[in-house]
């Protein structure tokens, strides 16, 4: 115990009255170091992008979502694949107006108290791979149309989903 009559008017001041403030400040450098991992990792899936040969960033989608709801329809004639990361949140992706580049596309869906509503186009296959699931759904409610890529001598498109899902919902529509 530390009197400072200077600075507190004569109060006496311990360590057992500061320990809320240097709580605090450590929770700020824990979001700090978050952060800046946050931005190292974006900054390297950039990079991988732009060494696959996506210009564009519509090619690639990439959503972080929280406490917060959206409806996006995805326009791309590139194609390539994205990462979703919902929490406490609503996201619908629109993907029937894509064009895809190359057979298989791959997407990353991660949900945590939150919805994903994903609506794929006819005649895609898909290949949903829950990596882990507790108290969630992860639900195909797609109906059978067969679309031009089953028809003609087209192969079909193939979209490789790899879910994530705690406390969450995720739906495949069409």
């Amino acid at each position: 115990e530390a009197a400072c009559p200077g600075v507190f008017g004569g109060v006496t001041v311990g360590i057992r009255d500061w320990w809320p403030v240097l709580l605090i400040i450590m929770g700020l450098f824990i979001l700090g170091s978050i952060s800046g991992k946050r931005k190292r990792r974006k900054e390297l899936k950039r990079n991988r992008r732009v060494e696959a040969g996506i210009r564009n960033e519509s090619d690639y989608i990439e959503y972080d979502m929280m406490f917060n709801s959206s409806e996006q329809i995805v326009f791309s004639d590139n194609f390539r694949g994205g990462e979703i990361n919902v929490g406490f949140g609503e996201l619908k992706l629109d993907l029937r107006r894509l064009n895809p580049v190359v057979v298989d596309q791959y997407l990353d869906v991660n949900v945590m108290f939150g919805t994903a509503i994903l609506y794929v186009p006819p005649g895609w296959q898909l290949d949903m791979r829950p990596s882990s699931t507790a108290f969630a759904g992860v639900q195909d409610k797609r109906t059978f149309i067969p679309g031009p890529s089953e028809v003609g001598d087209v192969p079909p498109y193939k979209l490789n989903l790899k879910c994530t899902c705690l406390f969450g919902n995720i739906e495949i529509r069409n």
